[in-house]
């Protein structure tokens, strides 16, 4: 079984600036507190976690 990796918001780290929510091509990033990832639209591209400059999006595998 191949492990796939996911992105989360760390709500320790997040600052809502927006930038991920702004950039991500998908549109699957909800704004609240805390941001959250909808992985049922997310394509996995990293986009979030390369833009992020708090480190907030993290890499998880499941």
């Amino acid at each position: 079984m191949e492990n796939k990796q996911f992105f989360y918001i760390s709500e320790d780290r997040c600052v809502a600036c927006g930038r991920c929510a702004l950039l991500c091509p998908e549109s699957c990033i909800e704004i609240g507190v805390p941001y959250v990832i909808d992985q049922n639209k997310c394509v996995f591209c990293g986009t979030c976690f390369n833009v992020c400059h708090k480190g907030a999006v993290e890499k998880r595998e499941n």
